[in-house]
């Protein structure tokens, strides 16, 4: 059964059961079906047949939900695009993915018109909370085209037929778009069902409350929110991953179920001690995933809130979890547990101790690489290098040891330094760039560059912010520079990313000049 299908059918069974919470407003399976067809039935109105790309540039709203079922329905491929990145960036996705519609909202519309403007192949706006006079024949409020449309019962889906565009950064830093089927999403759901495991009872016949402190642009998200509506749980939409909201919520109710990366759990950890409110999270199952978890974090939570965090490992062109550890705190050494059922794997060791890289055949088969014209198509049958050095342990769990290459991940977003290199040498004051990243109890990692310049004149921490947010988001850029005289000097000739991540105190003493920058949205 497909997912609109699947959804459609709860809907039925259950059309006054709340599926939803947005600002402290229960939305029933009802409300959430008529706006998903009513949003289906407007795409067609304007022309969206099957296989047409969507964009969708939208927070944390029923809204987005909606619109991710109504494409579902009639076979438009939704494309999200990531709350995070720049509109320089978002640009060059939608344009990328020849996406025909662009939906978004009011402020980020507002903050990236002349971009959308530029992408030759958008035909049509839909804007949530635009101005009626701002409205033009290409450019339209979410209310008017809603409010004008007849839904229909035509049903004409088939799970082989393309569902969503995934983008993700590949090798080089580059945007990469992963392919889903429908039967890519039914497999995804399944394996994320089966890491979404609340163990608090119900109480005066309420169903368990779940929350994703990632945004619903990101596909983890998006799998634990269908998964949950599916799993028959009540999802909690938070404005954006908004801590201290989720913080105030806590202290009040019990969620049953919270999904974040660790630098999500990181700053629950923050707002709490700063706001001095003792939280007591037993009950509450607690999953962390879009990075590795530090031991060091999973037990500081455990301190805190008497909650033992869990993982869920997987990776977008993966069709999402294939790993999951249902108690980070068990052991001393980073683990991403044990394979969900159905997935296999297997390492490719090099060395006498069992390390080496993980590879993963999981039943949720992306189906290929969008190339910005068609699919370039992955066998049927594939194991999936991640990337990721493990061990096995004696008991099965696998250790995570390291990555394979020099990415670099921040709060879960993925960072390549080639990437900020190039970008920093398009600097009239930059001669040359290498980035590489330390470890940071917060986001992860933290990316340090290190700067040659091309004259006397050493631009300022403000004069690099402006400049680089113009071209790269704001995680991606750089919270240190260190200045040198020699970048060749410096690095013996030869750049290694990880020896500069060891010497990096040495180089912070021996730089000409050191500034730090706050890259805090």
């Amino acid at each position: 059964m497909d997912v609109f299908t699947s959804f459609r059918k709860l809907a039925t069974l259950h059309p006054t059961e709340t599926v939803v919470i947005q600002n402290n407003k229960n939305i029933i399976f009802t409300e959430l079906l008529d706006l998903s067809e009513k949003v289906a039935a407007g795409l067609k109105q304007d022309g969206i047949k099957k296989g047409d790309r969507i964009s969708i540039h939208v927070g944390n709203k029923i809204e987005l939900l909606a619109t991710y079922y109504a494409c579902l329905k009639i076979g438009a491929i939704f494309v999200p695009i990531n709350l995070k990145i720049s509109a320089n960036e978002a640009k060059k996705l939608i344009q990328h993915s020849s996406s025909r519609l662009y939906i978004g909202d009011a402020i980020r519309f507002h903050e990236m018109d002349k971009e959308i403007e530029s992408c030759p192949t958008i035909e049509k706006k839909w804007i949530i909370d635009l101005s009626h006079s701002d409205e033009n024949h290409h450019t339209r409020s979410w209310d008017n085209v809603i409010s004008n449309v007849v839904p229909d019962d035509a049903d004409d889906r088939h799970t082989d037929e393309i569902a969503s565009l995934f983008y993700t950064s590949g090798t080089t830093g580059q945007p990469k778009g992963i392919v889903y089927s429908q039967q890519t999403l039914v497999d995804a759901l399944n394996l994320t069902q089966a890491t979404i495991n609340p163990t608090l009872k119900k109480t005066n016949n309420k169903k368990n409350v779940i929350v994703s402190l990632v945004d619903l642009a990101s596909p983890w998200s998006i799998l634990i929110t269908l998964a949950a509506i599916q799993k028959g749980y009540t999802v909690l939409l938070l404005p954006e991953s908004n801590i201290n909201e989720l913080v105030e919520l806590l202290k009040k109710k019990n969620i049953a179920w919270i999904a974040g990366t660790p630098s999500n759990f990181q700053a629950v950890i923050n707002v709490a001690e700063k706001q001095n409110a003792p939280l007591n999270l037993s009950d509450t199952v607690c999953v962390v995933g879009g990075d590795v978890c530090g031991t060091e974090l999973s037990q500081r939570f455990l301190s805190c809130f008497g909650s033992r965090l869990q993982s869920s490992y997987g990776q977008t062109e993966l069709g999402g979890p294939v790993m999951y550890h249902h108690d980070l705190c068990a052991f001393n050494e980073p683990s991403i547990g044990w394979a969900l059922p159905s997935v296999k794997f297997r390492i490719e060791s090099t060395s006498s101790e069992g390390k080496g890289e993980l590879f993963i055949l999981t039943p949720a088969k992306a189906v290929g690489i969008w190339n910005g014209h068609d699919i370039d198509w992955f066998p049927s049958e594939r194991w999936l290098a991640t990337g990721d050095i493990v061990q096995q342990a004696p008991d099965g769990h696998l250790i995570f040891i390291g990555r394979r290459k020099e990415q670099i991940k921040i709060e879960g977003y993925p960072v390549y330094p080639v990437e900020i290199e190039q970008t920093l040498i398009q600097h009239q004051d930059i001669f040359a760039a290498v980035a590489f990243s330390v470890p940071d109890t917060f986001s992860g990692e933290r990316i340090i560059a290190l700067v040659q310049t091309a004259s006397d004149n050493t631009p300022s921490a403000e004069n690099l912010s402006e400049f680089l947010s113009h071209h790269i988001a704001n995680y991606k850029q750089p919270s240190e520079y260190l200045f040198v005289q020699d970048i060749a000097l410096a690095t013996m000739g030869k750049i290694s990313r990880r020896k500069l991540s060891n010497q990096y105190e040495q180089l912070k003493n021996q730089a000409i000049k050191y500034i730090t920058v706050s890259t805090q949205a």
